[in-house]
């Protein structure tokens, strides 16, 4: 099944992904075991959610006269089920808007996802998905949060760059020897801003720089955008009566 999957993805777009499985098919691995990660690019994620009825036609033995009711393909039935659901929950979770009636609803029906998802998977399987775990018990409180006290959807806050920022300030808790409380909420704040899409005008800066050499507002006299930094050549006229 998986010489299928590369065909499958060109017929909806995602040629890269197709490319990079089979390299993986040519190597030494033979297959892709998900101990490396795929480069999705551009449009791919939207692209198999808007054809995720497509993709899976394609492992559909049609030639056989295999057909979406057929008992054999009760596991297709069942992986198409669990990525509608699932398609479901990420729209809530890409939303700037508030839906007020779906965020009450998400933890219920991130729930009724879990549920399904462990009919086809073993309980040990969940040792590694601790996103799983985020997903039913964190995601639709912090929904709620967002909504009632900023009047966010979920989609304003950047996932992606919180799992990043994390590390970078985990890093500085364990490495970091300027560890004074000021200066360490002074960074933990500006990292925690990033993860915002309108950082700038939800969370202004808290601090405004004054440069000590020119007196200009919004740098110091070490950035070379102040006109008396030493790296500005210095000009002088001479006075003169001749205006030749």
């Amino acid at each position: 099944m998986d010489s299928l999957i590369p065909p499958a993805l060109r017929k909806i777009g995602c040629g890269y992904l197709a490319y990079q499985l089979e390299q993986y098919h040519k190597s030494k691995k033979k297959c892709y075991d998900g101990s490396s990660t795929l480069k999705m690019i551009g449009n791919d994620c939207k692209l198999i959610e808007l054809n995720i009825d497509v993709f899976l036609d394609n492992f559909i033995s049609k030639d056989k006269g295999e057909t979406w009711e057929s008992s054999s393909a009760s596991k297709l039935r069942q992986l198409l089920q669990l990525y509608k659901l699932f398609a479901d929950l990420a729209r809530d979770i890409r939303a700037v808007e508030v839906n007020e009636d779906r965020i009450n609803s998400f933890t219920k029906r991130a729930e009724n996802y879990f549920q399904k998802f462990l009919v086809g998977a073993s309980s040990s399987s969940l040792n590694r998905l601790p996103y799983m775990h985020y997903l039913r018990n964190h995601t639709g409180d912090l929904m709620v949060q967002h909504m009632q006290i900023f009047g966010w959807g979920y989609g304003v806050y950047c996932c992606h760059a919180g799992e990043h920022l994390n590390k970078i300030i985990k890093t500085f808790e364990i490495t970091e020897t300027n560890l004074d409380m000021s200066r360490f909420r002074t960074i933990v704040h500006l990292f925690r801003s990033k993860q915002l899409i309108f950082t700038d005008s939800i969370t202004p800066k808290q601090v405004t720089v004054t440069c000590s050499a020119c007196g200009e507002v919004g740098h110091n006299k070490k950035n070379k955008s102040c006109r008396l930094h030493t790296s500005h050549p210095i000009i002088e006229f001479e006075e003169s009566d001749d205006e030749n």
